[in-house]
């Protein structure tokens, strides 16, 4: 057997459809595979006629694509349809290789045809898919993006560039922070550099250029990871949302908040003056008097210097007291802020009960205090929990309209070992079951002249601290009981 016998049979041998080509390009082998494969005989094959199996849509680039490799002398590919036995055109790759002579010439060509339909209808669906996709993406009523897994931005749809004014070309990769306020670059970058190392979701809010007005408006951008079976990130798929109108209202309303909590505190001050200038006036009353007494016993012929100097002591101790109580209503008219302390709540209580003193004696409203003794201190700004229980006694004494049942009842107690409870009860009517549900609601009111007001600040004073505000019926009294809870603290 001659090598070229042994070299067609070795062809005929290897498990793809090959061929032979001269120099020219005239085919003068084709294996068995490619002639069961197309159901043509050797002879019907050779030279050109080959090209017969070829689909004719793909026969034009296919025989350009041939002409040039072999005027190149250099491996070439290109992929067409090629007709089986049956007839039905099947998808091939055609590959090509030059066989040179000692000189460097082109002796021969060498091929392969591989079988690529299944790849080319996955390449097709994958296309398919990503139009779906990408019309999906241009039709939801939302900015949205993509990267690749190591974090690249490699789509924006129209609704984003849009809003940013930007084009997709010129946020692709890292240059998606053009898009944000300076101020809020290093933070995003971070968060996002994180995210893509880890997998965690992603969530940033961010001030983003905005093209209508060339502003920056606050947006919380979102995004996910698409993993595979193995937990690999092949993607991200992420939003931004404009929340710059929702953030505004936002500050806004704690603006408002704090405007009305303002004007609550000094409505309430209002209510209280008589009282208070009652407890201002108690010890500069005092200190009048123990100041002309003072004057009296040192023109004396006889001085009593003792006397005197122990009158002075109780006129010091008068006009602090009086400094201390004006400097609480300084605190409250001013909202100053916070200045969490250890407390005593049972002294916080007490000096409550200084401002109201005057009051429930004009209106004949009894109250009694029980106290519980031991108490574990709390944390907290004594002048926002004096607000709390002065707002809470004032509902209670307003609830009040039978003169004959006019009682308060205050208590303390120890609900666990880290919960001290405070309750306020009244003996009024009590609170109307259709009132429940909105009675820490923002202006909602019972009363024909309330500003709806003070039970909010209250919750919101106690939650501040960590607590809790409830109400309820049926206590002790007949009427309403409020309480509220605030964590001890056994420090110290």
């Amino acid at each position: 057997m001659d090598d070229t016998n042994r070299e067609l049979q070795a062809l005929d041998l290897i498990p793809l459809q090959t061929w032979r080509s001269r120099a020219d390009g005239f085919t003068e082998y084709l294996n068995k595979r490619w002639l069961d494969y197309t159901g043509m005989t050797l002879d019907q094959a050779l030279g050109w006629q080959w090209l017969a199996a070829i689909h004719p849509d793909d026969l034009p680039a296919l025989s350009d694509t041939w002409e040039k490799v072999l005027a190149s002398g250099k491996p070439g590919e290109a992929e067409a349809r090629m007709r089986r036995f049956d007839g039905v055109y099947r998808w091939f790759l055609f590959r090509a290789e030059p066989f040179q002579d000692e000189s460097g010439a082109v002796a021969a060509w060498y091929g392969t045809n591989t079988d690529i339909e299944d790849r080319k209808h996955a390449e097709q669906k994958l296309r398919d898919s990503e139009l779906n996709l990408r019309q999906l993406t241009e039709t939801i009523p939302e900015m949205l993006w993509s990267a690749t897994s190591d974090g690249a931005i490699d789509y924006c749809n129209t609704r984003l560039l849009d809003y940013t004014g930007f084009s997709a070309e010129a946020v692709k990769g890292d240059n998606w922070i053009k898009l944000l306020h300076p101020d809020d670059i290093n933070r995003a970058a971070q968060v996002w550099l994180s995210c893509v190392t880890t997998g965690a979701p992603y969530r940033v809010e961010v001030r983003t250029i905005h093209a209508a007005d060339r502003t920056y408006r606050w947006c919380v951008t979102n995004a996910l990871p698409l993993l595979d079976e193995q937990g690999r990130i092949l993607k991200w798929h992420g939003t931004v949302v404009d929340m710059h109108d929702w953030k505004q209202a936002q500050e806004d309303l704690r603006n408002t908040q704090a405007e009305l909590a303002h004007m609550t505190r000094e409505m309430t001050m209002g209510e209280l003056a008589a009282s208070i200038a009652h407890e201002i006036n108690q010890p500069l009353a005092s200190i009048v008097t123990n100041g002309e007494t003072g004057l009296r016993w040192l023109a004396r012929p006889a001085p009593d210097v003792a006397k005197v100097q122990d009158l002075t002591k109780r006129m010091v101790a008068d006009a602090r007291r009086a400094s201390e109580i004006i400097d609480r209503i300084r605190s409250i008219v001013t909202g100053r802020k916070a200045q969490l302390i250890r407390l005593s709540l049972e002294d916080v209580i007490e000096e409550s009960m200084v401002f109201l003193k005057q009051e429930f004696q004009s209106r004949g409203i009894s109250v009694s205090l029980d106290l519980a003794t031991e108490l574990p201190h709390i944390v907290g700004d004594r002048t926002q929990l004096q607000q709390v229980i002065v707002n809470l006694a004032v509902n209670a004494m307003q609830a009040m309209a039978d003169p004959g049942r006019r009682n308060i009842h205050i208590r303390t107690t120890l609900s666990d070992p880290e919960t001290v409870c405070c309750a306020i009860e009244d003996s009024g009517a009590g609170v109307d079951s259709a009132a429940f549900p909105h009675l820490f609601d923002s202006f909602f009111t019972t009363k024909e002249a309330g500003m709806g007001m003070g039970l909010p600040i209250s919750r919101s004073i106690i939650e501040a601290h960590g607590g809790r505000i409830r109400v309820e019926n049926n206590s002790t009294l007949g009427g309403a009981r409020f309480s509220f809870d605030l964590p001890a603290n056994r420090r110290g």
